[in-house]
């Protein structure tokens, strides 16, 4: 679907949708409340059963805003990379259909910051991200998610992905080589990954908020650890875990809790597939991992300070990070201070693999 434009967007706003009917009204309600900013609205469904596709036709759109339906098969990755053919702008901003914006200046301000980096730095490759918000139906794990709310305002390794919008120019967009569509999900991180590598990234002004459903249903501690060992395989280099790992991620996708033990029987399995001597090769390229993120334990010491002082997540100061920076990251990323991690983290993982393998006996 598309209509008549008044004026040529100057942002083409992605949306990848699989049974979204419930958000994606909302969404676009916040989008067409933007102002001073031209836009376009491109949605790409993966095949819902829900109506969503519906939904995106019944809403009452402006005559200066375009909106395009396209459907193809699921896939973020693949949808993002099919709307983004579609795209008329020369900036793209890829945005989950679960996210709100509570301002309807958001965008126009994001678009001023993005110019003037652009200016200062005399460069394309730059990638705007927003810091985020939780909307949530409980207020378990409330210091938790204060901390991660705060950690998506930095832009340093791993605290950087979808949830948060990303923001790019179509140019730059195919530079990158567009979204690995090999998986079902890292998408927004190899992509990510690629800028640290040769660009810049970005904090726009302003929050998006993203629901926390995932963290809800999957369970919170299980979704983190997920995250960290499919964060440390990306790192390593050992991507043959993601493909050992998607039928169990598949499978899992449509159930209530993340089961953990299978994802950890793969990770040992994929550590040792070449032996002992290579597996504890590969348990020190974690432990260097770990040790490059060691920096959250002090940046969590500023969260709780912070947080104990009534501020909201993302401001204040950030005293124990520029300590850790200045006085101890050169240790801890040394050879012993790897070999330390490295020790600290299979204690970790083989202890908690064994106290779960326990829970579940009993």
């Amino acid at each position: 679907m598309s209509q008549f434009i008044s004026q040529a967007p100057e942002l083409s706003i992605i949306i990848p949708t699989l049974n979204e009917a419930k958000s994606l009204p909302l969404l676009v309600g916040d989008l067409l409340r933007q102002k001073n900013i031209a836009i376009e609205i491109i949605v790409i469904d993966g095949g819902s059963t829900d109506g969503t596709c519906e939904q995106v036709k019944a809403i009452q759109y402006p005559e200066e805003v375009e909106v395009r339906l396209l459907r193809t098969s699921a896939g973020r990755a693949l949808q993002m990379n099919e709307g983004a053919k579609l795209a008329s702008s020369a900036d793209l901003f890829f945005l989950h259909a679960d996210s709100r914006i509570d301002i309807d200046i958001l965008l126009a301000n994001a678009k001023l910051l993005m110019q003037q980096k652009r200016k200062e730095l005399n460069e394309d490759n730059i990638v705007g991200h927003f810091g985020l918000r939780f909307s949530r139906s409980n207020k378990k794990n409330h210091g938790a998610y204060y901390y991660y709310e705060a950690k998506t305002r930095l832009n340093r390794y791993d605290c950087v992905n979808g949830d948060q919008g990303l923001w790019l120019s179509r140019q730059y967009f195919h530079e990158l080589g567009m979204f690995d569509e090999s998986l079902p999900y890292l998408e927004d991180m190899r992509l990510v990954n690629r800028v640290f590598s040769e660009g810049y990234l970005v904090t726009l002004p302003g929050t998006l908020t993203t629901s926390a459903r995932r963290f809800e249903m999957e369970g919170f501690s299980e979704r983190q650890t997920l995250n960290a060992l499919i964060s440390n395989f990306e790192y390593i280099g050992m991507r043959h875990f993601f493909t050992k790992a998607k039928s169990v991620y598949q499978a899992q996708t449509a159930t209530s809790k993340i089961t953990l033990m299978p994802y950890f029987k793969i990770a040992h399995q994929t550590l040792f597939s070449k032996g002992v001597f290579k597996g504890f090769l590969n348990w020190y390229r974690t432990g260097r991992y770990v040790s490059l993120n060691a920096w959250q334990l002090a940046f969590a010491l500023d969260c709780i300070r912070n947080r104990k002082s009534g501020l909201i997540s993302g401001k204040g100061t950030t005293y124990w990070l520029n300590f850790y920076d200045r006085w101890i990251k050169l240790f801890v990323n040394s050879g012993l201070g790897n070999l330390i991690a490295t020790f600290i983290t299979i204690i970790w993982f083989y202890g908690y693999w064994l106290a779960f393998k326990d829970k579940n006996a009993s």
